[in-house]
């Protein structure tokens, strides 16, 4: 991420009334991200996530479809499982990242909430991780449909090397 502040000032000011400038360490943020080959792993016990009925206590803006709808519209229940070992994190913690792109037909597939349609299971060895999904409800209630779902984790550095496996 990469963020830029910006001075504004009325015409007639001089650019040396302004803020001091800053000296920035390079060219290029410090981005650092690599790419995680996921193998193909058999489904396993606790990949499988129960989609819940509807809760007569809570409230939603929008109207969430039940499983029911779901299969009515055509979409079926498959699980996915997948697993990959995490690199040396070199005692800092960082962000794991599932990033899914939807397509149909070859072209992007774009849906309202396509969280409502897919979840996720992770564990770090015998440890149940709890993801978030991106974008999130709340994200797309202002039509930015969105051809893509990111499940993301702050992760822990003691998991340097240790096995993460996954079933979106």
């Amino acid at each position: 991420m990469e963020v830029a502040l910006w001075e504004v000032l009325p015409g007639s000011a001089s650019a040396t009334e302004g803020l001091a400038r800053r000296v920035l360490p390079s060219d290029k943020p410090d981005a650092q991200s690599r790419w995680l080959e996921l193998e193909t792993e058999p489904v396993g016990a606790g990949m499988e996530v129960e989609f819940a009925g509807l809760d007569p206590h809570f409230r939603s803006a929008m109207n969430r479809p039940t499983v029911e709808e779901l299969k009515q519209r055509g979409y079926q229940k498959r699980i996915i499982a997948r697993r990959a070992t995490i690199p040396d994190l070199q005692g800092r913690p960082h962000v794991l990242a599932i990033v899914l792109r939807f397509k149909k037909d070859e072209k992007r597939w774009r849906n309202r909430q396509p969280a409502d349609l897919i979840q996720a299971a992770a564990r770090m060895g015998d440890q149940v991780l709890h993801l978030e999904a991106v974008p999130s409800f709340r994200q797309t209630e202002n039509n930015q449909w969105a051809p893509w779902l990111a499940f993301k984790i702050r992760t822990n550095p003691a998991w340097s090397g240790k096995d993460f496996s996954c079933g979106p």
